[in-house]
């Protein structure tokens, strides 16, 4: 048999949604699904590679998404 093809759009699902406050110290673990197919193939996760837009206001684990507040500012996740 063939794999067959799959046209469907990419849906990720991300948790915690929207805008985080964060004092500097403190750790954020978010989490996202990811499902194609029409959600017959989901959790894909292991493709999403986190990080930070300003590594000097959080750090952020690549793999895992676990995101400390080093210093106080914003930034994009």
């Amino acid at each position: 048999s063939h794999p067959t093809a799959c046209t469907d759009e990419l849906r990720i699902e991300l948790r915690p949604h929207g805008e985080q406050r964060l004092r500097v110290g403190q750790t954020l673990q978010p989490s996202v699904r990811t499902c194609t197919c029409g959600g017959r193939r989901c959790d894909l996760a292991e493709a999403i590679e986190w990080a930070a837009r300003d590594t000097n206001v959080v750090a952020v684990d690549r793999v895992r998404g676990l995101i400390r507040a080093r210093a106080p500012g914003t930034t994009d996740v």
